[in-house]
């Protein structure tokens, strides 16, 4: 519970409305007050039907309160995205829209065995790196978004209804779950076929099962998006 300093502060330095905060020990109300911020001060506190204001923080972090105290449900989404053990695993299909040769799909039976097919070409691929594909399914086991926009159900809609480049399914005992890479325009100029000429090569939007929309930054995605091609040289 962060501690509350007595500071000369009146109401009138308060900017915003402020997140209302209850901490309840079993059913009993132990504090209700108010965490504000302000042009003057970091983080400021008033308690519930009080008069004085408290500057607010926790010693030994030198941010203000205020950052981490969000009533915007978004802000406490886990932007934890992957966390499989490889042997949650079942199959991962990397579909490349705009280089579909590149498409490749894994297949394991929860037994250190695999298969590796073209999903382009329809075929299976016998010879490959099997220490590579075991490689490859480790990357699911920690990979972040790095936030959830605070989109209208229109705006995600617009997404979802645009060319996206990459389609990630991924396939478990309980789910199949599917990811499209949408790239992000950084301006409003177009080409010849009204597509964008310019893309963030940064960030991309990712939608996960036609619902949802994160940011995410491309750094972290490649190393799963790469063709067939790697996993059938003993080097990855």
């Amino acid at each position: 519970m962060p501690k509350m300093y007595a500071a000369t502060v009146n109401n009138s330095v308060i900017m915003d409305e402020g997140v209302h905060i209850q901490l309840y020990e079993g059913k009993s109300l132990k504090r209700d007050y108010y965490i504000y911020s302000s042009d003057s001060l970091d983080c400021i506190g008033l308690i519930n039907g009080k008069q004085q204001a408290y500057k607010v923080y926790m010693e030994g972090i030198p941010v203000s309160l205020c950052d981490y105290l969000s009533a915007d449900p978004a802000f406490w989404q886990d932007n934890l995205l992957f966390s499989y053990f490889p042997y949650d695993i079942f199959s991962v299909t990397v579909e490349n829209m705009d280089k579909p040769e590149q498409s490749f799909r894994i297949e394991h039976n929860g037994q250190n065995e695999y298969k590796l097919f073209d999903t382009y070409n329809l075929t299976e691929i016998t010879a490959f790196d099997n220490m590579a594909i075991k490689r490859y399914l480790t990357y699911f086991r920690s990979i972040s978004v790095d936030s959830y926009p605070n989109l209208t159900e229109e705006e995600k809609l617009v997404i979802f209804d645009s060319d996206y480049q990459y389609l990630l399914t991924i396939k478990t005992k309980n789910s199949e779950d599917t990811y499209r890479f949408f790239y992000i325009a950084v301006n409003d100029e177009l080409d010849a076929y009204g597509n964008p000429i310019e893309y963030d090569r940064q960030k991309f939007y990712l939608g996960i099962n036609d619902e949802e929309v994160a940011l995410a930054s491309w750094i972290k995605f490649d190393i799963l998006l790469k063709n067939s091609v790697s996993y059938t040289h003993m080097t990855l």
